[in-house]
């Protein structure tokens, strides 16, 4: 079977990295692969040095998941090497969530005094 990518040139480079380190390191259980890189289950699996050579090397990567304890120390590290943080939509939307929370609660104190 041979693979497809599909998308811009620039897109289609980034899955065609990824696809050839997933097929390099398909039996290390420390990569995950979910179809467009090769990224970390989790920082036991590495550090965040080692996270960003897989980025630097496919264009793109990702931790599986992160201890919500790391979350901090993980938003700051793409700052401080001149690569960007893709957050993902759930974040997102739990900060939307705050966001509106915490609206509610002042327009309710408000209205009581």
């Amino acid at each position: 079977m041979r693979d497809e990518f599909f998308g811009s040139d620039d897109q289609r480079a980034v899955l065609r990295r990824g696809r050839g380190l997933a097929a390099l390191l398909g039996q290390d259980r420390r990569y995950s692969y979910y179809g467009r890189t090769v990224g970390l289950p989790g920082p036991e699996d590495g550090d965040i040095d080692h996270l960003a050579a897989l980025a630097i090397v496919q264009g793109n990567t990702n931790y599986g998941t992160v201890p919500l304890g790391q979350v901090q120390a993980v938003k700051q590290y793409p700052a401080n090497r001149d690569l960007a943080l893709q957050r993902n939509a759930e974040e997102q939307a739990l900060d939307a969530a705050a966001r509106i929370i915490a609206h509610k609660f002042i327009s309710a104190l408000e209205e009581s005094y």
